[in-house]
């Protein structure tokens, strides 16, 4: 699916798996697992993580977030979902029951991307670039250009031909001017300045 085609009405916008280990914090945060071969890590990000979460979701990847989710639910939800916990945090990576996770240690966007893909081995490739979401992390689907008429603006309707729509939120996404700009920044992100688009 191409990755070209994406924005929406009014916006756009392996794995180091740490285990706590309580007597020795420095030891948590560098301590890591590599996955199955052609394993997928998921994430669940905290409240203090919210950037990240959208960037890595428009890099491809499935990222949870909530914004006002307690440490209990949030522990929980990545428990239940087997998802790495995102988190700066240092208390949160201290409970006893703490899930896997990667403590990230920058407020810087590039150093925090670099970190969990360093950690969690991801690779960040071309073709995943925004087919999730920014907004709700749904994957995103083709849709008939019919169907969505009324819920665009005439000159977009007239003017573009490829739209998806994110099957959670609704939000409809197409083609616009500022996309070759986010996927040059995608790239930059990735390590991938100066590869060719597919």
């Amino acid at each position: 699916m191409s990755s070209d085609f994406f924005c929406y009405l009014g916006k756009i916008a392996g794995f180091g798996l740490a285990f706590p280990q309580e007597t020795d914090f420095a030891r948590q945060k560098s301590s890591a697992r590599m996955p199955k071969h052609g394993e997928s890590p998921s994430f669940i990000a905290d409240s203090m993580l919210g950037r990240l979460a959208r960037w890595l979701r428009a890099l491809g990847f499935d990222v949870a977030y909530d914004p006002f989710a307690e440490d209990r639910a949030l522990l929980r939800r990545a428990r239940e979902a087997g998802r790495v916990l995102l988190t700066r945090d240092s208390r949160l990576v201290q409970v006893r029951d703490c899930p896997p996770y990667i403590f990230v240690e920058s407020d810087r966007l590039e150093d925090q991307l670099a970190q969990v893909k360093e950690a969690a081995g991801l690779n960040f490739a071309e073709v995943c670039f925004l087919t999730r979401c920014m907004e709700c992390n749904g994957l995103l689907s083709e849709v008939d250009k019919a169907s969505i008429r009324c819920e665009v603006p005439p000159y977009v309707f007239s003017t573009q031909t490829d739209f998806r729509r994110c099957p959670r939120c609704r939000r409809v996404y197409w083609g616009g001017t500022h996309v070759p700009r986010l996927q040059e920044r995608l790239r930059r992100l990735a390590g991938l300045a100066g590869s060719a688009t597919p």
